[in-house]
């Protein structure tokens, strides 16, 4: 017996049966209609990670506290509930110096 606990070779390992969660491992070709339904089958969950991890880059931000990522964190979840309402990308303001020069 290894210093592990385990009889393995290669140490602990870990089994995943494709049955219980097939978002982990999936048979179907990326290229194929079913595979496009079964991504679009995402949870809101994993949806929203994706959206705040990539779209508004959450993890690029480096900061000494807690606090401030907070404050990151909770300003893109204002924003991702705005942009559904299509809001306008132009400030009133910026449209009035436009107008001014």
């Amino acid at each position: 017996m290894r210093r592990d606990g385990t009889e393995s070779i290669k140490g602990r390992t870990v089994h995943l049966v494709m049955a219980d969660n097939p978002g982990y491992f999936n048979d179907l070709p990326r290229s194929s209609m079913e595979w496009n339904l079964e991504y679009n089958a995402r949870t809101f969950a994993e949806r929203c990670n994706k959206c705040e991890k990539v779209d508004y880059k959450l993890e690029d931000g480096r900061y000494r506290s807690s606090k401030m990522w907070y404050c990151r964190l909770f300003s893109i979840m204002m924003y991702q509930h705005l942009d559904p309402w299509g809001l306008p990308n132009t400030s009133r303001v910026k449209d009035f110096f436009e107008q001014a020069a």
